[in-house]
């Protein structure tokens, strides 16, 4: 009979696989860092339409932990659940989760009148795809340093607690089990907290930076203001041309200038305080150098605290929120630099999918 494969062998090349592709992608990244291209190009964007009673509610009912039981379950034995009640418990979960970005999703459709792009959402398969394989780089890219902090972290702090998923499986390993573990940390758990954290908790502090700054190139225009704009620009128009036929001019330059403006694109009217939606052009625009505080660039302070506030929200998973605040650093750069959801969605996914695995390795 052929020998079993030894689970810690197998784990130690599972690791070295995923400990060298990270790699050779941190060293790509860096090419191009030193050759002084941007690791990202900057997308603007409109400023979000949501205020931040929509991120504290989101933020609370994760604290609150509207998820599974297991989650909430400490470190006696007494208080695992059993298999049964802990696969009941997990999809229970993972359908409140998914529920819950998907309502919020639509609420900030119909109430705060947000846009699809304003969700970050793509909206062509050429899109999909594209979002896809940015969240596979991401995942990559933030493998090995995460993973070398939460090492180096074992090493010299002891911890007193483990995730309570993964006390779960080692205590009680069944397929069931971990089909379950594997719908609550790999689908439901990445859509709810990208939604809370980088959609609606990032993507407001953006507005409220820029609105601290002043800077006004993300303004969502009213309705009225935009209408005057463009009949001012239209009788500017009809008197250049005015001009041209009478020999005053030779071009109408507002003409021109109006068919070379990358803002002039048709508008969206939302539902909410009749505001009006563009998308900015792909090409980076000026904005400001520097943030609120002057010592952090402009759209750092927002990612720095939704990076926090991710790592916060696993607090009593043992020395896990430490390296998952770097973690949600690089999310939140990734969603600073292309204001898309998606490959935040498929980057967190990957990672707890690689975590799962190492999971799978050890419990058979």
């Amino acid at each position: 009979m052929p020998e079993t494969p030894n689970p810690e062998f197998s784990l130690t090349i599972y690791l070295a696989v995923g400990g060298l592709l990270s790699s050779v992608t941190l060293l790509v990244l860096f090419q191009r860092h030193v050759s002084g291209q941007p690791l990202l190009a900057y997308r603007p964007r409109v400023r979000v339409p949501w205020g931040p009673a929509a991120t504290l509610v989101a933020i609370f009912l994760l604290i609150v932990q509207v998820v599974p039981e297991l989650f909430a379950a400490g470190a006696d034995e007494d208080q695992l659940l059993d298999p049964s009640s802990f696969i009941s418990s997990s999809l229970f979960g993972a359908a409140a989760m998914i529920g819950m970005t998907v309502l919020g999703m639509f609420w900030l459709m119909q109430v705060a009148g947000a846009t699809w792009r304003d969700l970050g959402l793509p909206a062509n398969a050429g899109e999909l795809v594209h979002d896809a394989c940015l969240g596979v780089v991401t995942c990559l890219a933030a493998l090995l340093p995460v993973y070398l902090l939460l090492l180096t972290l074992n090493f010299f702090v002891e911890p007193q607690q483990i995730h309570p998923l993964i006390e779960q499986l080692l205590e009680h390993r069944s397929p069931g089990m971990m089909a379950a573990g594997f719908l609550v940390a790999v689908v439901a758990a990445p859509l709810f907290e990208e939604f809370a954290f980088r959609l609606l908790l990032q993507g407001w502090l953006e507005r409220w930076e820029d609105e601290q700054l002043g800077y006004d190139a993300t303004e969502r225009r009213s309705v009225a203001s935009q209408t005057a704009e463009d009949s001012s620009a239209q009788e500017a128009i009809q008197e250049d041309e005015l001009a041209v036929e009478h020999g005053e001019l030779s071009e109408p330059p507002s003409l021109a200038q109006t068919a070379d403006n990358p803002f002039a694109s048709p508008l969206v009217n939302v539902r909410s305080e009749e505001t009006a939606s563009c998308d900015l052009p792909e090409q980076p625009i000026e904005k400001p150098e520097r943030g609120v505080l002057a010592s952090l660039p402009h759209g750092w302070l927002p990612i720095l605290l939704s990076g926090l506030v991710f790592g916060l929200a696993h607090f009593g998973h043992g020395i896990d929120p430490v390296p998952l605040v770097l973690f949600g650093v690089v999310l939140g750069y990734v969603y600073q630099r292309t204001h898309r959801l998606l490959p935040c969605i498929v980057a967190h996914l990957l990672f707890n999918a690689f975590s799962l695995g190492q999971l799978w390795f050890l419990v058979g």
